[in-house]
C-alpha cells in the first residue's frame, strides 16, 4: 500500500484480485496435472513450483523498489 500512492483503494482492489487469479490458477494447475495422469501428488510439486516463482517475482520487485528508491534518494 505504501507505493500505491494516491490510489490506495485501487491497490487494495488489485491485491485481491492477484489473490483471486492465483487461487484459480493454482486449482486449474493442480487439476491439469492430475488429469494428465500425473498423479495426486503432482500437485504438490506444481504448488512448490508456483511459490518458487512467487519468490523470484519478489525478490525481482524488491531489488526494483530498492534501486528505485535509491534513485530518489
Amino acid at each position: 500500500m505504501d507505493v500505491a500512492g494516491g490510489a490506495v483503494t485501487l491497490g487494495a482492489a488489485m491485491n485481491h484480485a492477484a489473490l483471486n487469479v492465483a487461487n484459480a490458477l493454482g486449482a486449474w494447475l493442480g487439476g491439469v496435472v492430475i488429469a494428465a495422469g500425473h498423479g495426486y501428488r503432482a500437485p504438490a510439486l506444481v504448488g512448490a513450483g508456483l511459490a518458487a516463482v512467487g519468490v523470484v517475482i519478489l525478490l525481482v520487485s524488491a531489488t526494483v523498489h530498492r534501486r528505485d528508491v535509491a534513485a530518489a534518494a
